[in-house]
C-alpha cells in the first residue's frame, strides 16, 4: 500500500468523514487507545481503536470516504453544533464541548485535532436512536395490558435495552402493538420483535404521559 505524508490539515467535512469512515470499518463501534489491547474483540469482530484507523486512512492515498460517509458527516456536523451550543448556554462549562464545537464550525481542522472527532460517530448513533425512541414513545397510542397479577402472552418489539450494574439487570422498553411495555430480566433479551409470557406488576404512566404496562417474571416462549 502506498502512503503519503500526513497532511496539515483537513476540511472539516473531509475529517468527519474519515471520522465515520473509521467507526464503520470498526464495525460501528468506539474504541478509545487506552482500552485497547492486541486481539481485541467486541461481539466477535476484532476491534481498533477508532484514532488509529482514521490516520491510516487520512495517509492512504488510495482511500475516499464514500457518499454515505459524507452524508452523514454533514448530518452529524449540523447536529453537534446544535447539541454543544446547547450545552455550552445551558451553563456547561466542559472543556471537550468547547474544543469540539470551536472544531466543527471552522472550515479546515488541523491534523493533530482529528482524533478528537473519532468518538462522534457512536454518539450521533446514540443521539439519533434516542431520539427515535422518545419519538416512537411520545406518540404511542398506550392502553394498560391486562390486570394486575395477570398472566399473558403477548408480542413485543424491544425498542431499548439498558444494564444497570446496581440491579445487575437489563431493563428493557417495548412496544406491543402500541401499548408501552417495560420490564427488568437478568437476561439479555436478543432479538427485536419477541414473544413473552410474563405477569402484569403493575399500570403507570411515562414521563410523557402515556400508560404503560409493567411486566415481571418474562419469559421467552
Amino acid at each position: 500500500m502506498r502512503t503519503m505524508s500526513r497532511p496539515a490539515q483537513l476540511e472539516t467535512i473531509t475529517a468527519l468523514s474519515y471520522a465515520v469512515a473509521a467507526y464503520r470499518l470498526n464495525n460501528n463501534l468506539y474504541v478509545k487507545s487506552a482500552d485497547y489491547y492486541t486481539g481485541m474483540k467486541v461481539n466477535e469482530f476484532e476491534v481498533r481503536p477508532n484514532r488509529t484507523i482514521m490516520q491510516e486512512l487520512v495517509a492512504n492515498p488510495e482511500f475516499v470516504p464514500d457518499d454515505s460517509d459524507i452524508a452523514a458527516a454533514t448530518e452529524m456536523r449540523e447536529h453537534f453544533k446544535g447539541y454543544f451550543l446547547a450545552q455550552l448556554m445551558n451553563g456547561g462549562k466542559d472543556d471537550f464541548s468547547k474544543k469540539i464545537l470551536e472544531l466543527i464550525t471552522q472550515d479546515a481542522i488541523a491534523y493533530r485535532d482529528t482524533g478528537l472527532l473519532c468518538y462522534l460517530p457512536t454518539k450521533f448513533a446514540v443521539d439519533v436512536k434516542r431520539d427515535t425512541l422518545a419519538e416512537r414513545l411520545r406518540n404511542a397510542d398506550s392502553n394498560y395490558v391486562g390486570t394486575l397479577g395477570q398472566k399473558i402472552e403477548l408480542d413485543i418489539e424491544v425498542l431499548d435495552v439498558k444494564f444497570y450494574a446496581l440491579y445487575n439487570s437489563y431493563m428493557m422498553k417495548a412496544l406491543s402493538g402500541e401499548n408501552i411495555i417495560t420490564f427488568y430480566s437478568k437476561d439479555k433479551f436478543e432479538g427485536k420483535n419477541l414473544k413473552v409470557r410474563a405477569r402484569v406488576k403493575s399500570h403507570s404512566k411515562d414521563k410523557y404521559g402515556n400508560l404503560a404496562t409493567q411486566l415481571n417474571y418474562v419469559k421467552l416462549v
